[in-house]
């Protein structure tokens, strides 16, 4: 993911650049992980959830360049990103397969990539984590295990 561990959050940790693609400045909608733990096992609890289509709880889609300066100031470092170029994902992708399958997604961080959670919202009556309590919790999370 370009939202990865090891792409972003280490590197802001370590007062580095994070490496992202596509327009850091498109609003984008990242889903945090526990919140896709949840939503999964209340659909399974559910019957009536089958075979329809369901976007999970996400927060408010805000531009990549947002999420980093928050994740940058909650680790306490100077905001650095460095975008990698599409061909540099094709010559990558030559060695590494992850890249090259990058290739394939960078559409999403081009243009306006967003999720409307309400569906799900309504029928469970439950939302996405905030993005305060995301990012606290995800570079908390990284600085004590990572």
């Amino acid at each position: 993911s370009a939202m990865g561990g090891d792409l972003v959050i280490k590197p802001a940790i370590q007062g580095k650049a994070a490496q992202v693609v596509g327009n850091v400045d498109a609003p984008h909608s990242y889903t945090y992980m526990p919140d896709i733990g949840r939503a999964l096992v209340t659909l399974a609890q559910h019957d009536d959830a089958f075979g329809q289509v369901w976007h999970l709880p996400t927060p408010p889609a805000v531009s990549t360049r947002q999420i980093l300066e928050r994740i940058y100031a909650e680790a306490g470092q100077p905001l650095k990103i460095q975008v990698a170029p599409k061909w540099l994902l094709r010559l990558l992708g030559l060695f590494n397969p992850d890249a090259g399958e990058m290739v394939e997604m960078v559409y999403e961080f081009e243009q306006p990539f967003v999720i409307d959670d309400r569906k799900f919202v309504h029928r469970f009556g439950w939302g996405a984590t905030d993005w305060e309590t995301v990012v606290r919790e995800t570079v908390t999370w990284f600085k004590t295990r990572g």
